[in-house]
């Protein structure tokens, strides 16, 4: 037995849903991709009326869904090393969310992509060995008073990421990036529609200050995310140089990383890590510490509301 739940009674309010997947592709098919040789055609616009179209016939494909008036769906694509990534946003006026409506789109997108490219990624046999189709899931939902909370903030920002480290700044310099973390970050951001630039310093004071102050002045550089150096050790002088830089601290956010990282994932290990925010010139920097869970957790709490911020930030 199935049934369709009753929303008679729920109110209509403004609704928005992101969602984001990836397709695994060769190298050379990405290259024809972007230079317009697939011989179907242009693939992202394929793609993106695939997404629009499905958007819109969700509950002909998702039978248990709720037919509800779309009133904007947005799509956009990013070229990553080994595949591209489709991510999907929508809006509307109704009495239920959209997330399945973005999730439907994303899918129809990468499946568009892959008809449209089955010739170069097969094999000699016939078989796919490297393509696929993975992390599609809901970036982010919104409704009602979130939305006006959040009204006119940016939804697209580029933002800088440093990461301070002694041991991953050896290894650039040998031609090795394994900055889990700094990538982790960007993969974050990416996935919620920013952009991102990169750089990674050894723990000395110079070039932390140095470096920050370059993003900060840059008047393309919307917030500054640095990971690393927040911990209680004698190379740790992340907190101790950029602390002093704040123009207006926001100690929340160390407050809620200390919460959700006792709570979530290393218990009283969470009261080793000083992490910081703050304005600079009116963009705000976040000080993550540099494991990997640790930044997952700060991601979580940043990316929601980083719009929000950087646009008070503006005022």
């Amino acid at each position: 037995m199935v049934k369709m739940i009753d929303i008679t009674k729920k109110p209509e309010i403004f609704r928005e849903a992101s969602a984001s997947g990836f397709i695994r592709l060769k190298k050379e098919t990405l290259e024809k991709i972007r230079g317009g040789q697939i011989p179907k055609g242009d693939v992202l616009t394929v793609a993106q009326t695939a997404a629009i179209m499905a958007v819109k016939r969700t509950p002909d494909i998702v039978p248990l869904t709720h037919p509800i008036p779309i009133t904007g769906v947005e799509v956009n694509f990013e070229f990553e090393e080994d595949g591209l990534r489709v991510n999907v946003r929508v809006e509307s006026t109704s009495q239920t969310g959209v997330e399945m409506e973005a999730l439907t789109g994303v899918t129809s997108a990468l499946l568009a992509i892959w008809d449209m490219v089955k010739s170069l990624e097969k094999d000699e046999t016939g078989q796919y060995p490297t393509t696929a189709i993975s992390d599609v899931r809901v970036i982010k939902k919104i409704k009602g008073v979130q939305v006006e909370h959040k009204k006119g903030a940016p939804e697209r920002l580029n933002v800088a990421v440093i990461t301070i480290s002694d041991t991953r700044s050896a290894l650039l310099k040998q031609g090795k990036d394994e900055d889990v973390s700094g990538q982790l970050i960007e993969k974050k951001l990416r996935e919620a529609g920013h952009t991102t630039t990169r750089k990674i310093v050894p723990d000395e004071a110079d070039q932390i200050k140095s470096t920050l102050e370059g993003f900060t002045s840059d008047p393309g550089i919307d917030c500054v995310i640095t990971s690393g150096g927040t911990g209680i050790t004698k190379r740790d002088v992340t907190i101790e140089t950029i602390a002093p830089m704040f123009q207006k601290e926001l100690p929340g956010f160390g407050e809620a990383i200390r919460k959700h990282g006792y709570e979530r994932v290393i218990g009283g290990a969470a009261l080793l890590t000083r992490c910081a925010a703050g304005l600079i010139n009116r963009k705000p920097v976040f000080c993550l510490p540099g494991a990997p869970n640790a930044v997952e957790v700060a991601m979580d709490i940043i990316i929601p509301e980083l719009g929000h911020i950087v646009r008070h930030a503006r005022e």
